[in-house]
């Protein structure tokens, strides 16, 4: 079984060292064991580990620091630590069903949105196609009115034309 100084133990439960002296010093007023080395200094095992977090899950869920560790040290049996780990499963199991469920939610939410993304970008594309048609047609119809007016103009003279005289 590995042994774990307080830094270690710090780190991997993301606490000050301070915090942790605090909680080991509840737990230990409360009669939670936590064995010391021949100058006094707190080592950690697994156990401890699992009831420290033990402690942070009941705080987690709104209890006070105080009845997180009464109620963690109560698990404590006459041989040992006797902590409850299925309801930490069940409470994992069920906080990935949650997970799990947020994760589709989003996927579907994703789908929809790019779905929707496809049809205004085809949208789009055929408003362009229909603008740039008649844009064609129209430059069509004004080169034919020019054309037009090209094969119809007239070349007399001011005169010529106010009395109809044909040349």
């Amino acid at each position: 079984m590995k042994v774990y100084g307080p830094r270690e133990i710090a780190d991997l439960l993301d606490m000050q060292s301070s915090t942790l002296r605090k909680y080991s010093v509840l737990l230990e007023s409360y009669g939670y064991e936590i064995e010391r080395n021949s100058r006094g200094h707190r080592f950690y095992r697994d156990k401890d580990i699992m009831t420290l977090r033990s402690v942070i899950t009941c705080m987690d869920s709104g209890v006070t620091l105080d009845e997180s560790v009464k109620q963690v040290v109560k698990h404590k049996g006459d041989n040992g630590y006797r902590h409850d780990i299925s309801n930490d499963t069940d409470q994992y199991s069920s906080d990935m069903q949650e997970i799990k469920g947020m994760v589709q939610q989003q996927s579907d939410l994703i789908h929809e949105l790019t779905k929707r993304l496809d049809e205004q970008q085809k949208y789009i594309d055929e408003s362009l196609i229909e603008r740039d048609r008649q844009l064609t047609n129209t430059m069509h119809e004004l080169l034919e009115d020019k054309k037009q007016l090209a094969e119809h103009k007239d070349n007399r003279g001011f005169i010529a034309r106010l009395f109809n005289i044909n040349k």
